[in-house]
């Protein structure tokens, strides 16, 4: 019954998204909406930042709590730093396995008792693994926030491994990793991160084959010492925000969470160190039923402290990053006809960042594309094809339309607000800082970022597709190209 009513409060939650004017929900995008959005000029986007209140209990756990009482409802959401990062080699996928067994049963709840909890309160809880941090998200009716807080503290403090699901949660990953290892965008993305990233932590989750071959290394007690390590109260994050409270879930907060010990936690950081080795090299995995030839091409880029990152966003939204009018979307798809999409994209992690253009392309155009990619590239940089100032008013017109919509409710801002201070050590008052560097961009400083942090003689090119129909090209232009077999 909790279940119904809850889904029922957001289903409601889901009208309101609708009244309020979903544009993505509601038209469907295309390059005349893009130009017609950007003949208009929008108001330079001020999100409000809500009052809230940070304590650090005894046990050095932060928590950060906000009242908002549009909804019947509270959230809960927060962080442990360290994530996929603190993998070794040897125990490779540990992270995803971790996730998965956690979110199954702890050591006071079955499988069956954990289910039935969730579902008696219509609670959703969940936990999740990423690059630089494991985070975890639900959500409740106010009438059941007790219990929501007594299962987040139950599974982020008591696990259980040594279970009946510990084996079939291994069944599972085996069967998954095996099945992905057809899959075209997996073959690309694994041949790309090993290479850019090596024995880093970074690529492991993308390696199915290292994956499978430390998957017999991970045991119960190798996932409890793994929990132990990084499953420290000093080193966990927790808000709440909803219909509460602030001094009576506080109180709550600290009758389940304040008499939890653990040890201080020292995040390892393994050096990424650039791969000169792999620069302009290309590698072709040679995929027999292949019909299209699928292309990833990248560097290792900067982390996620890069200080000029709102410029160059703003200069690789002209080049790849911004939808029909980008400069790869114009001459590859409105006048080549080559691909149906394609974009460039940077990954910003802690350590270190890749920057990536993705495409799919017919077989023997997979060579022409790639020339064609970095001679826009090189056009920019020795500026024939300067970045101009209308590209740039465009881009930061129609992301002074958009952005407000990622933080229409309380629970948005204040879930980027935190991440923004634990995570990324900004502002509080970061959202704004944002809107307030992109709308200072012009043509100008994007074309000097751009040259300044883009090397088309680094690309690593991966490409998936059958070599009969891929390679003849490269070898009318005398390209080397590595060809890898599929096992």
């Amino acid at each position: 019954m909790k279940s119904k009513i809850i889904i029922l409060s957001f289903c409601l939650l889901g009208l309101q998204l609708i009244v309020l004017g979903n544009i993505s929900a509601q038209v469907e995008f295309s390059q005349e909406l893009f130009e017609e959005l950007a003949e208009n000029t929008n108001e330079i986007p001020w999100i409000k930042i809500p009052d809230y209140e940070k304590i650090v209990l005894d046990n050095g756990m932060t928590v950060y709590l906000a009242e908002d009482h549009e909804m019947p409802v509270v959230q809960i959401f927060g962080y442990i730093k360290g994530g996929i990062s603190q993998e070794t080699i040897e125990l490779a996928g540990i992270s995803q396995f971790l996730v998965r067994m956690m979110n199954t049963g702890t050591k006071n709840y079955s499988e069956e008792e954990f289910a039935y909890y969730k579902e008696r309160y219509g609670i959703n809880f969940s936990v999740y693994g990423s690059n630089d941090y494991f985070g975890y998200r639900g959500n409740a009716l106010i009438s059941d926030q007790e219990e929501l807080i007594k299962l987040a503290a139950e599974v982020l403090q008591n696990p259980s491994f040594d279970t009946p699901y510990y084996q079939r949660t291994k069944y599972f990953l085996y069967n998954n990793y095996q099945q992905t290892k057809a899959d075209d965008d997996y073959l690309a993305a694994v041949n790309f991160y090993k290479n850019l990233y090596k024995d880093h932590p970074y690529a492991y989750s993308s390696d199915v084959d290292l994956l499978l071959s430390t998957l017999n290394n991970i045991t119960p007690a190798s996932l409890e010492e793994f929990h132990k390590q990084n499953f420290t109260p000093s080193n966990l994050i927790l808000g709440l925000v909803g219909d509460i409270d602030i001094a009576e879930i506080k109180k709550m907060v600290k009758d389940y969470f304040a008499d939890w010990q653990g040890p201080e936690v020292v995040l390892q950081e393994a050096e990424l160190k650039p791969t000169p080795d792999n620069w302009g090299k290309i590698i072709l995995i040679d995929k027999p039923d292949a019909t299209q030839a699928r292309i990833k091409m990248g560097y290792l880029f900067k982390d996620n402290s890069f200080s000029e990152k709102v410029v160059f966003d703003i200069a690789n939204s002209v080049f790849g990053g911004g939808d029909f009018e980008s400069r790869l979307m114009e001459k590859l798809r409105s006048e080549m006809g080559y691909v149906y999409n394609i974009g460039s994209y940077v990954k910003y992690n802690k350590l270190a960042g890749d920057f990536i253009i993705d495409t799919n392309v017919r077989p023997q155009k997979a060579c022409e594309t790639i020339e064609m990619v970095k001679g826009i590239m090189n056009s920019i940089k020795d500026g024939s094809q300067a970045i101009k100032d209308k590209e740039v008013y465009k881009i930061i017109n129609r992301w002074n339309a958009h952005y407000p919509q990622n933080y229409r409710y309380i629970e948005d801002v204040f879930i980027s607000i935190i991440y923004n201070i634990e995570l990324m050590n900004r502002d509080v008052d970061y959202i704004n800082k944002y809107v307030e560097e992109y709308n200072k961009v012009n043509g100008q400083q994007a074309q000097e970022v751009f040259v300044k942090y883009t090397y088309p003689e680094r690309f690593l090119t991966v490409i998936v597709g059958k070599k009969e129909d891929i390679l003849p090209a490269f070898k009318e232009k005398c390209i080397d190209v590595e060809v890898v077999s599929i096992n």
